[in-house]
């Protein structure tokens, strides 16, 4: 037996001698899960998606952002990045967002992508990248000043 039959026996069908647990689908979001909640309540972080606006929705110190396009943007931009047809992209996104939302109502019970859940909502179809770039950077700079927070206090390290 090799080292990774060894450590990695379901995916090569053997049976371990280093540990015998399989971890469920249930138990990794729940792991994830708390990751989020303690990364958010310790340090400044940015998560994308994996149900951050629900499990962070009593955080009083998040700001909850949704960006979205509309779907022949989005159709160039997959089929741009992954070389593929425009069908094939518009397969993908299809794809992408029936995971998506099936995995956000798995976790939540709530439907993916409602703007009641966000404070703040992008259509970058119509303001392009970098506006909504410059919305977000001053829209959180707006929050983090109704806090009491200077948002230049870290100015060397912030990322643009």
């Amino acid at each position: 037996m090799n080292f990774m039959q060894n450590v990695f026996p379901v995916a090569y069908g053997g049976n371990s001698l280093a540990f015998n647990y399989v971890t469920t689908e249930a138990e990794l979001i729940g792991v994830q899960s708390r990751l989020i909640c303690e990364f958010a309540s310790t340090r400044s972080c940015v998560i994308v998606g994996r149900c951050a606006d629900y499990l962070l929705r009593d955080n009083p110190n998040c700001i909850r952002i949704f960006l979205y396009s509309d779907m022949e943007d989005r159709i160039d931009h997959i089929a741009d990045i992954y070389g593929v047809s425009k069908e094939e992209a518009r397969k993908k996104i299809k794809k992408m967002d029936k995971d998506r939302e099936k995995y956000y109502r798995s976790v939540t019970g709530m439907d993916w992508g409602d703007s009641r859940t966000y404070d703040l909502c992008l259509n970058t179809s119509l303001l392009g990248i970098q506006k909504s770039c410059d919305l977000i950077e001053e829209a959180v700079r707006i929050f983090l000043k109704e806090r009491g927070i200077d948002p230049d206090a870290n100015k060397d390290t912030a990322v643009k």
